[in-house]
């Protein structure tokens, strides 16, 4: 029988760590994203207005299992919530529970009998980042159809790493390959291209302002989405950095044209994958390519070593990533709500009412745009 508790106190949450990491299977490459050190970072940067919820099983005094939860205020179908959910955003590759091997479903339905017997503690949970075959898949589905509502977030890109990068590269398309040899060309050209990788801790974090400043400077600065747009973007990575550098982990790439970072990518590897969690580069140079020509040479350097065994590109399936690989992996967002109070109206909002009125809508817009509705005669259609 398992006795399950919850921590709410960062004292406690911070003297999991030992028991907590004792749980994860060491061969399992997604384990550092499930770490105490991984979840430490996040809440660190991402816990503001939120505090520990975090339930733990043991028996017999062993523990057997973790839930990181945290908890914190929402609105849920317009009405105030006490909302709880994973230590886990978009800046977390994958996120589950956590149990003993063997211990899984005894785990899963021992957290999901406790919320569903505290349920005037909380309205809705929300599960994100959650990959096919979880360990929650089995809490999930313990709850009442009614509910429970599951949505799929991304499909994340990967690639075997097997064989030669000649062989490999043959298997991309014709006009992929040929973007790539004049990528080389455009990028020899710019001056003196040098791929720079960093391993120790040390180096690691004197980086960091440097990957901050290119970040801003892509794209993804431009929409207030880099790596280091917010102070608890930067926050976060600085307290990966400190948290798992040391471990030997975290590997971060620069491309130097003429001596200039000017693109970066960085990485986790983890028991034979390599895992692409951010990249990055300065749209000054964008003519010339630097992020094509720092994933041709990572690419090609992983098959070269022959350490790893697939290269996880993770996040979405862009389009400059779908270039390297069709495969993709679905992850994720589970939501159960309670059932009383605000618990019960957002269960049959978003459960029951919301899909019925977009099937309405979809049929509605179908039937609008059908040949002979009028809908094709626009001067008509923009008088109606």
């Amino acid at each position: 029988m398992l006795h399950v508790h919850r921590v709410e106190r960062l004292e406690e949450f911070a003297c999991l760590r030992e028991p907590w990491n004792a749980l994860l299977y060491p061969e399992n490459p997604r384990a550092v994203f499930l770490s105490h050190e991984w979840t430490t970072a996040w809440f660190a940067a991402y816990g503001a207005g939120r505090s520990p919820y975090v339930l733990v099983a043991s028996q017999g005094g062993a523990m057997r299992g973790i839930l990181p939860l945290c908890a914190g205020r929402d609105r849920v179908a317009g009405l105030p919530a006490r909302r709880l959910e994973l230590m886990a955003n978009g800046h977390s590759p994958c996120a589950d529970l956590i149990a003993a091997p063997g211990f899984e479903p005894v785990v899963a339905a021992a957290f999901a009998n406790h919320l569903q017997e505290l349920d005037l503690a909380w309205d809705v949970a929300v599960f994100q980042e959650v990959p096919e075959g979880a360990a929650l898949d089995a809490f999930f589905a313990a709850f009442p159809a009614g509910l429970r509502l599951a949505s799929w977030q991304r499909r994340s890109p990967y690639l075997p790493v097997a064989g030669t990068y000649d062989a490999y590269r043959a298997t991309l398309s014709k006009n992929f390959q040929r973007s790539l040899r004049h990528n080389r060309n455009r990028i020899a050209r710019a001056g003196a291209p040098e791929v720079e990788l960093l391993v120790s801790a040390s180096s690691i974090t004197a980086g960091l302002d440097d990957l901050f400043a290119i970040g801003e400077r892509s794209w993804q600065g431009e929409a207030h989405a880099a790596v280091g747009s917010t102070p608890e973007n930067r926050a976060f990575y600085r307290g990966l950095v400190r948290e798992l550098a040391a471990q030997g982990v975290l590997r971060l790439f620069f491309l130097k044209l003429a001596g200039v970072r000017v693109a970066f990518e960085l990485h986790v590897r983890s028991a034979g994958v390599e895992f692409g969690l951010k990249t990055g580069f300065d749209r000054a140079f964008e003519a010339a390519g630097p992020g094509t020509f720092l994933d041709q040479s990572i690419v090609e350097a992983l098959f070269a070593e022959g350490q790893v065994r697939e290269y996880d590109l993770l996040g979405n399936a862009d389009p400059y990533k779908v270039r390297w690989t069709s495969r993709t992996r679905p992850y994720r967002r589970l939501t159960v709500f309670g059932t009383r109070g605000t618990g019960r109206v957002g269960s049959l909002w978003n459960v029951r009412v919301k899909p019925v009125l977009r099937q309405a809508r979809d049929l509605s817009r179908r039937a609008w745009t059908a040949p002979g509705s009028g809908a094709e005669t626009g001067p008509e259609a923009e008088t109606t």
